[in-house]
């Protein structure tokens, strides 16, 4: 009880030493709440993307299996996905999965969709054709009904469908009696599915999905043997680990390889690959902002550390008012470690209160950040201040507390009992020691400084540049919807084709509109990988056959999209179904495969058909804004019979705001069809910004991070020099008692801080060139050592640690000799 006694009077008094000094505390809180704040920003994001599991029980057993080739690489994308054969086998075979699931991702739309038609209207449904353990994959089981039977999954078996918990709320208004009706859904002709289970809120995996079907009812076509657009997930057994599952793995896929590897003799489309990597979903989910999670968590460091050194210099500079005090606990008997106890207790009251405003600081900046997400970080809905968040908190707050409190803790605990003793007063002098580790403190917080600042102004500029490229269309006034034509009015490509024709021309008729037509692939994507070779050639062997990028495009969409037509002529309403097969290639695939020889009139086979090519057009960013344009082919829309011929993406140039035209766009396709959905409308312009949101994102919160640091080491070299110049009070009466001009105190003062800011620039120069490498793969048009960056950012720093030099050095130059040398 003695012990806690005084413990506790030990944190009366801090606390009665903080309000006494209220203009001490204000600074030294509010440095730390932005340190601990921004740090508990990060740390938020991080566990809600990163540490924290997704939602599914033991999710860490999750694995996504790819099939693919180690010599070639993993690219985790759509050809290291498998076929239903391949997966059957691996499911009969192996002995380290729980369960295995399936479902078809094939990258049309068209697979992916299924319209019910309501009597109010018809809606566009994401769906998947998955395997009967597939929701056992994840553990989970439907919150109404059941879910698929072994038998269901064999062909001829009923039509049955598991709905979301989404859709059974906002469509069927959570009716439940919904299990054992049946709902109308088309995909590649209409049926009804009687619905079977509602699967438990919160869960649509794969993203966004609406309903589950039976693979029995896939395309006959995505069964063959080799094929590559069957996503697999598989649940480990317990106590298996990843690396056993995909040693077993890679046995079954050996034997698979050997004997089916000549497939591609075939069709360079039928390949089954010789290797297997198991990769945890959580990974895969958050595989796109690890790195930049990475370099956020080096940034707030590096701001933490800066607020640590800006409140050990405030608390070294404060011990000096207290070396009497410390002397006369001295004298009494109170030993050395009684006396670095009872700062370090001072400090850590100190950092528990930046603490606690710096959670207030971090909820305010998290919501300001999560509005300006814009889909940068995935799992933004898990992120959010938990217990996790306040545990980490608490215990940065308490080893903030110790790290400023340490040193300035040593320092007045060694108090001078003669000379404090003497004096009768707190004296206003340090040793050499303390003004070392004080200028010590203030050169780390500049270096840090500029570390922080310089890669805020590589990435700032980066983004700056990623915004001047010109993708090569003119994405301004243009409106876009995807249509996904799989319903009963769609029996093929007549009537497809019909329906493209008669809204584009409904719409050109519309005021407003200056030019519409429809493409078969998003334009700030790639399109289709197509398979081909040169007619007056030999064939290529299947493994050697070169892709392109293939749209299938409308009349007047080089007008539409601002695209210049190099040479030849566009692709028109004339390139019929019955007409002369026609193409249009860019100039990249001019240059690459063509490159000394005239390309026009050249024939192009495209599983033994022959395509003339009559056009070049301009080149546009097609694989990315940062990538190098890649070669493509557009073939005429009524020409093309391709998987991706089910969708088209309407695109409207209009006069004035795009999104006005929405509604009417709407009406059109209703009156055309009524059970024809479409989906979301946006400008062409979103989705550019979209495709750099997490580069806007890594610039905002380094940028930020890098002004806060900027901010802190100025008060820190302010506060250095500021303490300072009293100090040398006395000896500024005395100069100017024998004849020294203010103006010459004024300079000794600016010459220091230049001397602190100078040495910090140094050391942070250095630091900068080793640490940003770790940028240059983020960068874009900005080397990771650009010299501008670099100098202009060490004359910014300079200057602002000259301007904070200047208010003392100002104060010292106006003192009285007179009063200095009575008050010494």
């Amino acid at each position: 009880m003695l012990v806690i006694s005084r413990e506790l009077q030990n944190l009366r008094l801090a606390l009665r030493l903080l309000r006494k000094n209220p203009g001490f505390a204000t600074v030294a809180v509010l440095t730390l709440a932005i340190g601990i704040g921004a740090s508990t920003v990060v740390f938020t994001i991080v566990n809600g993307v990163i540490l924290r599991p997704l939602d599914y029980p033991d999710s860490d057993r999750i694995v996504l299996v790819w099939e693919g080739d180690h010599e070639k690489g993993f690219s985790r994308a759509y050809h290291d996905q498998t076929s239903p054969a391949n997966f059957m086998d691996w499911r009969r075979e192996n002995t380290v999965f729980e369960a295995m699931g399936l479902a078809e991702n094939h990258s049309g739309d068209a697979t992916r969709s299924f319209i019910y038609a309501s009597e109010k209207e018809a809606l566009r449904l994401n769906g998947r054709f998955v395997s009967h353990e597939y929701f056992r994959v994840f553990g989970l089981q439907p919150v109404l009904g059941r879910s698929f039977m072994p038998e269901e999954e064999t062909k001829g078996a009923d039509r049955v469908v598991v709905i979301s918990h989404r859709l059974w709320t906002n469509l069927f208004d959570q009716d439940a009696d919904i299990i054992g009706k049946t709902i109308p859904l088309e995909n590649r002709g209409r049926f009804l599915y009687e619905v079977i289970g509602v699967m438990p809120e919160g869960f649509n995996y794969p993203t966004n999905s609406d309903v589950w079907v039976s693979m029995a009812h896939m395309h006959e076509s995505v069964y063959r043997r080799g094929g590559d657009v069957m996503a697999i997930v598989a649940r480990l057994k317990e106590g298996v680990s990843i690396e056993e599952g995909e040693a077993e793995m890679n046995v079954i896929q050996r034997r698979l390889y050997n004997e089916y590897k000549g497939l591609e003799l075939q069709s360079a489309e039928l390949v089954v690959a010789p290797h297997i990597v198991l990769e945890p979903l959580l990974h895969s989910v958050v595989s796109g902002v690890r790195s930049s999670l990475s370099m956020f968590s080096g940034a707030v460091l590096l701001l933490l550390l800066i607020a640590v050194a800006n409140v050990a210099n405030l608390l070294l500079s404060r011990a000096l008012t207290r070396q009497r005090e410390m002397s006369i606990r001295a004298a009494l008997g109170a030993q050395r470690w009684h006396l670095i106890k009872q700062l370090l207790i001072e400090s850590g009251v100190l950092s528990l209160i930046g603490g606690v405003t710096g959670v207030i600081l971090a909820w305010m900046g998290l919501n300001l950040l999560l509005k300006f997400n814009a889909g940068a970080i995935p799992r933004a809905a898990d992120v959010g201040l938990d217990w996790h968040v306040l545990v980490f908190t608490l215990v940065l707050s308490l080893v903030t507390g110790v790290l400023f409190g340490f040193a300035p803790a040593v320092q007045t605990s060694r108090p001078n009992l003669n000379d404090a003793m003497r004096s009768g007063a707190n004296r206003q002098t340090a040793d050499r020691s303390h003004h070392f580790v004080r200028n010590g403190f203030s050169v780390f917080q500049v270096s840090l400084a500029l570390v922080l600042l310089i890669g805020a102004g590589l990435l700032i500029q980066s983004f700056a540049k990623l915004q001047q490229v010109d993708p090569g269309i003119d994405a301004e006034q243009l409106l876009t919807v995807g249509i996904t034509m799989t319903g009963a009015a769609y029996q093929g490509r007549e009537q497809r084709v019909a329906f493209v024709r008669r809204l584009s021309d409904e719409m050109k008729a519309t005021p407003g509109v200056e030019s519409v037509s429809a493409v078969s692939v998003n334009m700030a994507r790639k399109g289709w990988p197509y398979p081909f070779s040169r007619s007056d050639r030999p064939p290529p062997k299947p493994s050697e056959t070169p892709r392109a990028g293939l749209r299938s495009v409308t009349q007047h969409h080089y007008k539409t999209y601002g695209i210049p037509i190099l040479r030849g002529r566009p692709l028109n309403e004339r390139d019929a179904w019955h007409s002369e097969r026609v193409m249009m290639v860019n100039e990249r695939f001019a240059e690459t495969y063509y490159p000394d020889e005239e390309v026009l009139g050249s024939h192009i086979r495209h599983y033994g058909r022959d395509w003339r090519i009559v056009g070049v057009f301009g080149n546009h960013k097609n694989a990315g804004l940062t990538r190098e344009t890649e070669p493509e082919v557009n073939m005429p829309y009524a020409q093309w019979e391709g998987p991706d011929a089910r969708s088209v993406y309407l695109t409207v140039r209009t006069e004035a705001d795009p999104l006005a035209l929405a509604p009417v766009v709407t009406r059109k396709v209703r009156a055309l069809n009524p059970d024809q959905p479409l989906n979301q409308f946006l400008t062409m312009q979103a989705y550019l910004d979209g495709s750099t949101s997490i580069d806007r994102f890594r610039s905002l919160l380094v940028g930020m991070f890098a002004i806060a640091a900027l901010l802190l080491a100025s008060i820190g070299i302010y506060g250095v020099i500021s303490y300072s110049a009293a100090q040398r009070t006395p000896e500024m009466g005395i100069r100017l008692a024998l004849g020294a001009q203010r103006s010459d105190l004024l300079a000794l003062i600016l010459k220091q801080g230049f001397k602190l800011t100078l040495s910090g620039v140094a050391l942070g120069l250095i630091g900068s060139f080793l640490l940003t490498r770790a940028l240059e793969s983020r960068l874009y048009g900005i080397k990771a050592h650009d010299p501008f960056t670099f100098i202009t950012v060490s004359i910014i720093l300079t200057t602002v640690g000259v301007a904070a030099s200047t208010i003392p050095a100002v104060r010292a130059m106006r003192v009285s000799p007179t009063e200095c040398l009575r008050s010494d």
